[in-house]
């Protein structure tokens, strides 16, 4: 409190309580930029219990427009991996259409919010995985044409 009243954004009255005076700053819902692999790492392992759930939801709500968009992603994710490249915006613009078919703007929105840290690092896992066998490539990728499969047959 003692912070939110140096900022400004609330007052204290004495005998009455405190009250907002003013709304936040949006800055202070940036995310701080990744700084460290731990970084990548927990953004990670907050994914992993974000995406799966708006993948079902996609699942169950998703629109033509919506399977269309996702399809192309994953599209322009195979074109990428047929000629050697990262492929990163490609992958990110399918996890982005996934969000989308949700039809909940707290996924999409997020999402687009955790780009520059999605982007961090999927840049670095997917240069690890182009150094790997074209085997392992292929494990990675089918990962995403699995779930673009279950999405289409509105498989949660």
């Amino acid at each position: 409190m003692a912070r939110l009243r140096e900022d400004g954004v609330v007052v204290s009255r004495q005998g009455s309580g405190s009250y907002v005076k003013k709304q936040p700053d949006m800055a202070v819902l940036e995310l701080a930029p990744v700084g460290s692999i731990g970084d990548v790492q927990r953004c990670f392992e907050f994914r992993a219990g974000l995406e799966p759930i708006a993948a079902a939801l996609a699942a169950e709500r998703w629109e033509p427009a919506d399977m269309e968009k996702i399809e192309s992603a994953m599209e322009a994710l195979e074109h990428c991996l047929s000629i050697g490249i990262l492929g990163v915006d490609e992958d990110q613009s399918l996890h982005e259409a996934i969000a989308d078919a949700t039809h909940n703007q707290y996924y999409a929105t997020l999402q687009r919010q955790l780009r520059p840290h999605i982007t961090a690092g999927m840049s670095i896992t997917r240069s690890l995985t182009l150094r790997r066998t074209g085997e392992h490539i292929r494990i990675v990728q089918d990962e995403h044409q699995s779930i673009v499969k279950a999405l289409r047959k509105c498989d949660a």
